[in-house]
């Protein structure tokens, strides 16, 4: 039960802190799917012994891709509400794409 409390809190609580903190609602899309994906992960592979390792890399990439976001906003969209949530959305179809390319290229 506390694990799933655990994967919960990881999925949903970026997600839950965007009325909160509305300015930041394209970084918060990203680590609640990075944390998310991470969390389920390493849940699966503790105590389930699965290893999907796309998944991870899924969460890994979004995570990482927050500075990404972040320099991309500030600096080439000059603070753009408007299209900031677009590039967190192309950043986890990005983050997406290389899990789903790496698990077609580990599955024979």
């Amino acid at each position: 039960m506390s694990a799933k409390l655990v994967n919960g809190i990881c999925w949903a609580g970026p997600f839950a802190m965007i009325p909160i903190f509305q300015f930041m609602y394209p970084y918060l899309v990203l680590l609640g799917i990075g944390a998310g994906n991470i969390c389920t992960y390493s849940l699966l592979r503790k105590y389930n012994n699965v290893s999907n390792k796309e998944q991870y890399l899924v969460g890994i990439l979004s995570i990482s891709f927050i500075p990404l976001a972040l320099i991309i906003n500030y600096t080439i969209l000059q603070n753009s509400t408007d299209l900031a949530p677009l590039v967190s959305r192309l950043l986890i179809g990005i983050a997406y794409g290389v899990g789903g390319l790496y698990a077609l290229s580990m599955d024979h």
